[in-house]
């Protein structure tokens, strides 16, 4: 049988139209791996055995030629995400909806290009925090530390990917909860420009600020993704690039690279250095008040978490985790101009910053994952919550809706993942994905999040 841990998606793909191996045993394999390595990491809520079993069976029997981008490929999604049929919990115990009668927009288009939905994956609930720790169904674990969390809130999807329990997955991103997991976890998450991917069928968090992003093992694998996803064929063209001549890098001069950890600003440096070395040019750039725009997307997200959990508020309280329900309650609402300076920000990148480069580079977190239920960490200024630092680098590209990239670019000393994030203008994912995949053929092999042993 071919070597399955190490296939992509897009490999195993190919590998089912040809015939090296069967959509059954793809999806068999995929669920005794979750089967062995799940009670550890706490990566599902639910498994669809039989169903994804019957679609198998429905790709070898089919008489037309096997043909999709993801034929047969096993893909987990995000329990905030609607299945026709199965229950959706949002990390909430009973569930948000116990049976939809349709599924997600994004689900249609997976399923059409020829994906198996194998499970749904566990979340921070309600998809309203970054540790990935808080949940109806318990915590997600790291696969490559079981005492240290996943980060959230897409937690179970960032750590199925990186287990092997699926070949990629769908998550959500509002603050940076596909960004955060993907860099804590080792993978690549893409969050792309807002309103670029339909979310229509996802439950609500924030109407502004929400974005269904995705995660997989190579940069190839999100770029086919997206290009399923937008109904486009042209972002997997772009992961062919293994040069970056010309290509203008900003530096941020303040905010971004302020207070990380040594390992983290360290592994990131050297990543910048790479791409210097494959003809990029690195640009110091300097950006409008970043922590101004950090903290209003936070106003901005309370204030419409306030408005989609209301009724969960008012009916369903006694099932919310304190902690998400103290966020609900308490967090500072958005004031005064606060959507009048986002706009106003948005319009600069697009006229100042975007003109001066092409890119942005930070790391995508300021720290390696935490323990499970930490919720201080040690910074070089000093002690910081944990949640808001796990936010910081990445919240305020949801409130300007730049797209936004994080790609696995080191290790720490102890040997936990670094993410590189990057950011491009409005509809710039090709750049992205660009960028990425030239500095990800350069990683070595040890590196790859899919010899992460059971």
């Amino acid at each position: 049988m071919t070597d399955l841990p190490r296939l992509d998606a897009t490999a195993a793909a190919a590998a089912v139209a040809s015939g090296t191996v069967s959509a059954v045993e793809l999806v068999n394999w995929t669920l005794e791996r979750i089967k062995a390595v799940d009670p550890v990491l706490n990566c599902y809520v639910s498994v669809l055995g039989s169903r994804a079993v019957a679609q198998a069976e429905a790709v070898e029997q089919a008489t037309s030629a096997k043909t999709g981008p993801f034929l047969g490929v096993p893909i987990a999604v995000k329990d905030n995400i609607h299945l026709s049929g199965v229950p959706t919990s949002a990390g909430l115990r009973p569930p948000v909806d116990p049976e939809p009668t349709r599924s997600a927009a994004v689900l249609h288009r997976l399923e059409a290009a020829g994906a198996i939905v194998i499970g749904k994956t566990n979340l921070h609930q309600f998809a309203y925090g970054a540790t990935g720790d808080v949940s109806g169904f318990g915590p997600v674990r790291n696969p490559h530390d079981r005492g240290r969390m996943s980060g959230g809130s897409s937690s179970g999807s960032g750590a199925a990917v990186a287990a092997g329990l699926c070949f990629a997955a769908l998550g959500t991103d509002t603050g940076g909860s596909v960004r955060v997991p993907a860099a804590f976890c080792g993978v690549v998450g893409l969050k792309p420009t807002q309103g670029g991917i339909s979310t229509d069928g996802v439950v609500p968090l924030s109407r502004t600020l929400d974005c269904v992003g995705l995660m997989a093992r190579t940069v190839g694998d999100c770029a086919t993704l997206l290009d399923v996803l937008t109904q486009r064929t042209t972002h997997r063209e772009t992961t062919a690039t293994t040069r970056l001549n010309g290509l203008r890098i900003g530096m941020p001069t303040t905010f971004y690279f302020d207070d990380v950890q040594p390992p983290v600003r360290a592994a990131v440096l050297r990543a910048l250095a790479t791409c210097q070395e494959l003809g990029a040019e690195l640009v110091p750039v300097e950006l409008p008040d970043m922590s101004l725009m950090t903290a209003i997307q936070r106003r901005v997200l309370a204030t419409e978490a306030d408005v989609s959990l209301g009724e969960f508020v008012d009916h369903r309280s006694e099932s919310i985790h304190p902690e998400v329900l103290d966020r609900i309650l308490n967090a500072p609402r958005a004031v005064g101009d606060d959507y009048e300076l986002a706009r106003k920000a948005r319009r600069h990148f697009a006229e100042a910053v975007f003109r001066q480069v092409d890119v942005i580079a930070t790391p995508t977190v300021p720290v390696t994952a935490p323990l499970v239920q930490q919720r201080i960490v040690d910074l070089p200024a000093g002690v910081a919550d944990v949640g808001s630092t796990l936010t910081r680098n990445t919240a305020a590209a949801n409130l300007l809706g730049l797209p936004a990239l994080t790609v696995p670019c080191g290790r720490s000393p102890t040997g936990l993942p670094v993410g590189l994030q990057l950011l491009g203008p409005w509809h710039a994912e090709r750049r992205l994905l660009t960028v990425a995949a030239a500095f990800e053929r350069t990683r070595s092999r040890e590196d790859h999040p899919h010899d992460i042993p059971a």
